[in-house]
């Protein structure tokens, strides 16, 4: 009896150290939140949002946020129905960022909040991994119902986005390597000028990597949101079906000195020749150039793809400012902004 006495105690005396703890942890979460919100402040933002409800008891710490609004000082904007922030109780460097039902971002014109660009999704489930310094670790999501507006136009609209992300690797020179995974279906493009393509996109699938390194202390002063880049994307697999494109590619793409895309794809065409054909239709062929290029598609390799449809290899290339579809050179391009 007096064992089981003493064992009731005890579990009861840790029943008691164990919740005491957590709601310390809870309302430290509390403090950490508004000491955060405190500090954006100060630097300009406007950050707006119900009293975080925090729950989870008893390994879990969920910071529940609705309709949470942030506006930073250089016009971004922010907005959603919930957002919620979870630690595990004994992993307090392991937080989770979950958004969920109807999100906003927008950039707001100077002139005029109602020129402002937005992307809006009616809903929306994302979550993010952050590591101890804050920076995101791993993410997974999906958008359904997306919209883009650039001013009061719609640019386009889509049925659903899905992406997941993950650094993989941190180098001991600063370099970073995220790999990437995203999938996006049914984007309506009525209200953007696509001929010769489509005005439906049916499906893009990507998967591949960041690899990211620290700006040399000698570089050009950040004047645009590309010139805070310095690394290049791989690409291991590019899906393209947006009538009549219908292509798979790979390859990698950077920035050379002077900022211009720099790089090779090897892109492989199912139906070039229609596609050449809707080229000349619009009028960015001359049909009486068709049936040439239609007989240089057959110098190009071949091979068969997944679905047995045959598939024609082309090249494309950037270089020193040039853009190359094979060896012809088409256009020039001009450094990012």
């Amino acid at each position: 009896m007096r064992k089981v006495l003493i064992t009731t105690a005890f579990l009861a005396i840790l029943g008691i150290a164990f919740g005491g703890y957590w709601f310390w942890s809870a309302e430290t979460l509390r403090t950490g939140l508004r000491d955060w919100r405190e500090a954006r402040l100060a630097e300009g933002y406007r950050i707006d949002h119900g009293e975080p409800v925090v729950d989870g008891f008893p390994a879990r710490l969920v910071a529940h946020l609705h309709a949470p609004h942030i506006s930073s000082p250089d016009g971004w904007r922010w907005q959603g129905d919930v957002a919620q922030l979870e630690a595990d109780l004994f992993s307090p460097g392991h937080l989770s960022l979950t958004l969920s039902g109807q999100q906003e971002l927008a950039a707001l014109s100077e002139e005029s909040a109602r020129r402002a660009d937005r992307f809006a999704s009616r809903d929306a489930a994302l979550t993010i991994d952050l590591a101890p310094d804050g920076q995101p670790r791993a993410g997974t999501g999906r958008l359904g119902g997306y919209q883009l507006a650039g001013g009061t136009r719609a640019l386009l609209r889509g049925k659903s986005l899905t992406f997941d992300f993950q650094r993989a690797s941190i180098g001991s020179n600063g370099e970073t390597v995220t790999d990437f995974e995203t999938s996006l279906r049914q984007i309506e493009l009525s209200h953007v000028a696509t001929a010769p393509l489509g005005e439906l996109l049916h499906a893009l699938d990507l998967r591949g990597r960041f690899v990211a390194w620290p700006r040399a202390s000698d570089a050009s002063p950040a004047r645009g949101p590309w010139s805070h880049f310095d690394g290049r994307v791989d690409i291991d697999h590019l899906d393209l079906r947006w009538p009549p494109l219908d292509l798979s590619a790979s390859g990698s793409i950077g920035l050379d000195e002077e900022r211009r895309p720099n790089g090779r794809l090897e892109t492989w065409w199912r139906d070039l020749p229609g596609f050449l054909e809707a080229l000349a239709a619009s009028g960015f062929v001359d049909p009486q150039a068709l049936t040439a290029l239609k007989a240089a598609l057959l110098l190009l390799p071949q091979r068969a793809g997944a679905d047995g449809r045959m598939e024609r290899l082309v090249p494309i290339s950037m270089e020193q400012g040039r853009l190359f579809v094979g060896p012809l050179e088409v256009g020039q391009l001009s450094p990012l902004p």
